[in-house]
């Protein structure tokens, strides 16, 4: 089964004007259950999202997923996928409950910058095969980081806000 711009179509919410620049934030909160299990989905786009209840995506081919400015507040799983684009989660949070990647394929960035995390964060037996700057500015958060069996360049000293790496020239070290 293959699905495309799956939770593209979002309602605008909210329109703001910011030091005299207007922009369009499509902000949607989901208060049902989220779970994709065993499908190829062209675009996966979660991002401007707030989860109530707990989201987990298990055993799929993803060509391109959005996740920036999203929240998930019981939990997130992102389980034995396949992932082709960036996995790229700016300004996260807060995220609540258990955060999990295990068991991924990542072909390119795994990133994180000024995302919050409020429970354990697990990163277990991935293949980041371009690296990863996870959780490099998490140190301020109240979190607790189990990261084992993973394969792959992670860099934790690295604040990486345009989700290009530390062999970039756009990340900021602490």
């Amino acid at each position: 089964m293959k699905i495309c711009n799956f939770f593209r179509n979002k309602k605008q919410t909210e329109e703001r004007n910011v030091l005299g620049s207007q922009f369009v934030v499509y902000l949607t909160t989901y208060h049902e259950k989220i779970s994709l299990k065993n499908i190829e989905i062209e675009l996966l786009d979660l991002s401007f999202s707030d989860f109530i209840l707990p989201v987990e995506i298990i055993n799929c081919r993803i060509e391109k997923l959005k996740i920036q400015n999203s929240s998930f507040y019981d939990g997130f799983k992102f389980e034995n996928n396949v992932l082709k684009s960036k996995f790229y989660y700016p300004e996260g949070g807060p995220n609540k409950g258990l955060f999990l990647l295990c068991g991924n394929e990542f072909y390119q960035r795994v990133s994180f910058a000024d995302t919050f995390f409020d429970d354990e964060v697990y990163i277990k037996n991935n293949n980041f095969r371009q690296g990863s700057t996870f959780l490099s500015d998490a140190k301020t958060y109240n979190w607790k980081l189990i990261q084992e069996n993973n394969t792959g360049d992670i860099y934790l000293d690295y604040i990486d806000f345009m989700g290009d790496g530390p062999d970039s020239n756009t990340y900021n070290e602490l």
